[in-house]
């Protein structure tokens, strides 16, 4: 092998090495930012499941309150029906 020989592989292998690290890098740079992105909605669905929580939690109280009402009412028709 003489010195040019060399050169030439050492020049392919360079290319080579550029060709590879381009889209590896691009690959990298992509998946990070997909983490990033996916952390937060992670964040934000639970954030959502904590509104989710605390409105269900109103529903259910207001709920009950009309159950009592209601309960209260069927009393006093039943009371009313009684007297005729």
């Amino acid at each position: 092998m003489n010195g040019w020989d060399i050169v030439q592989v050492i020049v392919v292998l360079v290319g080579l090495l550029g060709g590879v690290m381009g889209p590896v890098l691009r690959l990298n740079s992509s998946m990070t930012k997909l983490n990033t992105t996916l952390n937060n909605v992670d964040e934000r669905l639970k954030k959502q499941e904590e509104h989710s929580q605390k409105a269900h939690e109103r529903i259910w109280e207001k709920n009950d309150e009309q159950d009592k009402m209601l309960a209260n009412h069927e009393g006093r028709i039943t009371r009313l029906e009684d007297r005729k």
